[in-house]
């Protein structure tokens, strides 16, 4: 696998606008989860762990409140990340945030979340676009809401070998147009140290003859739930 660079640019790619059906109906999708979710999830008694406080009334969220969210990235009209709890026995991990309608975040987050890829957990990487999306999205909603931002120009289309893909564990006679792969790359951080880190693409072509397949690791959209305000 290619090593990347932590300040490497999204490969190149043609500029794709923002499909707001698919955001509208993935949207639909994580708000029907988010009321299972608070139907079954104490999330008071959760974050009161971690001295987040879950406001009521309409508290809004004001720019610079430091805010802990759940959140889901979409690619291709398939929601690739998430952090949502699954189940009534998963609260989830929150997303710490500061609310900021100019947010200019350039560095990208592995340390938050981690994926399993085959036998191996691998830090999960939150791009720089992804976290000032985010960061945008919760200034002035209030506590409990739930939003869908679009995000322009963040196709990150890479074409992989067949050999690659299998040894990645995909079956490239079943591999097709939609399907959600989680991938593992290499990067150098401001250390000098290589690291790995984790991202899910959707495949968006493959190969006639299974010689190659080619996949999107933007994020065209994401979904953002405003859980709760960290009171220190």
């Amino acid at each position: 696998m290619a090593v990347q660079r932590k300040s490497q640019k999204n490969a190149p790619g043609e500029k794709k606008p923002v499909s707001w059906v698919k955001i509208v109906a993935v949207g639909f999708v994580i708000l029907v989860v988010v009321m299972c979710v608070l139907s079954f999830c104490n999330f008071s008694n959760f974050f009161r762990e971690y001295n987040i406080t879950t406001p009521s009334g309409n508290e809004i969220v004001f720019d610079r409140d430091h805010v802990a969210v759940y959140f889901a990235t979409n690619t291709e009209g398939q929601t690739v990340f998430s952090n949502f709890p699954k189940d009534e026995n998963d609260q989830g991990a929150v997303f710490s945030v500061y609310a900021d309608v100019n947010s200019d975040i350039s560095e990208d987050d592995f340390a938050s979340f981690s994926i399993k890829v085959g036998d191996e957990s691998v830090p999960y990487r939150i791009t720089a676009a992804e976290r000032n999306a985010i960061a945008k999205a919760i200034v002035g909603k209030n506590y409990g809401d739930i939003s869908g931002v679009g995000l322009e120009d963040a196709s990150d289309i890479r074409e992989y070998k067949a050999a690659d893909l299998e040894a990645a564990g995909c079956d490239m006679s079943a591999l097709k147009k939609g399907d959600v792969v989680p991938m593992v790359f290499t990067y150098t951080d401001e250390n000098g140290a290589e690291k790995k880190y984790a991202r899910c693409g959707v495949v968006t072509e493959v190969a006639d003859d299974l010689s190659s397949a080619t996949l999107n690791f933007g994020s065209d959209s994401v979904i953002v739930l405003v859980a709760g305000k960290y009171t220190s």
